[in-house]
């Protein structure tokens, strides 16, 4: 049976859309509701540590008992459920408590990708732009609906109705989404029998190149709608630019989802990195708002070959057996990100506030700073091609 790839992209655009505006809007609703910035970055981190648990374990037990729909299900309907608790909460450990079970409930997204790689074989990475460029313009869709629902009808039950979209996540994938087609017991060995016993140890090298990665953009993403106000003067119009990046993003992951084999899986990260580390430049040294668009475009570009490459080289070198493993590490690794960047983003920039410096160019300094951070995250995924080039050396010399 042919396997369609349309309900695989309408079910993680419609997670994208559901996580992205919950966590653009929840940061309103606290800080409307008067809460500290600490305690803002407690509750971000209670979602962040749940997937950061949570992910590597759901993708173990998928590998263990030959099953990705039912932890995929049961994620996107406790994210749904959890987020009409919203209405309710109001203390900050209701909050933390609401924002954990979110995230226990997502971390059972990136068994998708190992679903859609279990069905889509070799053509999984060929393929793999047109999912990841769904799940971007969700999040872009996501953050331009959600500022205009919650004026129309409160924070809280703008979340509550945007958890209709993970609700119907989890309902394309029950209907819409085959079932894994893992290898019968009968011709397993006994590295497909053991999951630990087939999984690639080196995938770690990548994992710590999007840790570091990640948390030097997201120490800048956290501060970036305060940046913007010295360029725009309306939210709408801070939403609009954040927005630009991810409505574009789609475009660039489809162009390098289908050539991500002749330019490189590793190479498009290494690309991607540098990219990202010159648009922080362009970032830093912006005058005027063409130039932060400019930084927009640079962004997303950048970002879609990370996101290509790190996805398909996983594929790649995952076995099913352990590939809902290896994907719930590297969602680990991208989720600790999002709890160290934050810290560091503010921490710094309040560093430059302290010795005399404007918010703005504490910010900017900042700025500075973590894109020198990111170059860290380039000796791992070197060393990790040096490592492959010489296994294939040895593989053909033998």
């Amino acid at each position: 049976m042919r396997v369609n790839i349309r309900p695989f992209s309408f079910t993680t655009f419609c997670a994208g859309f559901g996580s992205f505006s919950s966590i653009l809007l929840l940061i309103i609703l606290l800080d409307e509701a008067n809460f500290s910035l600490s305690e803002v970055g407690f509750v971000l981190t209670s979602y962040s540590g749940a997937i950061l648990i949570f992910s590597p374990l759901w993708g173990y037990l998928s590998d263990r008992i030959g099953q990705r729909k039912i932890f995929l299900i049961g994620g996107y309907l406790l994210f749904a459920g959890a987020s009409l608790l919203y209405l309710v909460a109001n203390e900050l450990h209701e909050i933390m408590m609401v924002r954990a079970l979110q995230g226990i409930g997502f971390a059972a997204h990136p068994m998708l990708t190992a679903l859609f790689t279990d069905h889509f074989g070799k053509e999984a990475t060929k393929r793999f732009g047109s999912l990841s460029g769904a799940e971007a313009f969700g999040w872009g869709l996501g953050s331009l609906v959600a500022g205009f629902m919650a004026d129309q009808m409160g924070i809280a039950m703008a979340i509550a109705w945007i958890s209709i979209l993970p609700l119907l996540s989890a309902l394309t994938v029950l209907f819409k989404l085959p079932e894994a087609k893992m290898e019968s017991k009968t011709t397993k060995s006994d590295d497909d029998v053991n999951p630990d016993a087939k999984f690639p140890k080196k995938l770690f090298w990548l994992y710590g190149t999007i840790y570091i990665r990640m948390s030097a953009a997201i120490a800048l993403w956290s501060m970036m709608p305060i940046y913007l106000k010295t360029f725009v003067s309306s939210k709408t119009e801070i939403g609009a630019i954040t927005a630009i990046n991810m409505v574009i993003q789609p475009v660039f992951m489809l162009l390098l989802g289908k050539y991500s084999e002749q330019l490189g899986r590793l190479r498009l990260v290494i690309w991607g990195i540098i990219g990202t580390i010159i648009t922080f430049w362009i970032y830093g040294i912006a005058a005027t708002i063409f130039e932060m668009l400019v930084g927009q475009l640079f962004i997303a570009l950048s970002w879609a070959g990370i996101v290509i490459g790190m996805n398909t080289y996983v594929m790649d070198t995952a076995p099913q057996g352990s590939r809902g493993k290896a994907f719930g590490y590297l969602q680990g690794s991208i989720t600790l990100a999002m709890a160290t960047g934050p810290t560091l983003g503010g921490t710094l920039s309040q560093q430059f506030i302290n010795q005399g410096f404007s918010e703005f160019d504490s910010i900017r300094s900042m700025i500075f700073v973590v894109s020198v951070v990111m170059m860290f995250s380039l000796p791992f995924v070197i060393r990790l091609r040096m490592k492959d080039k010489k296994a294939q050396k040895e593989a053909i010399s033998s």
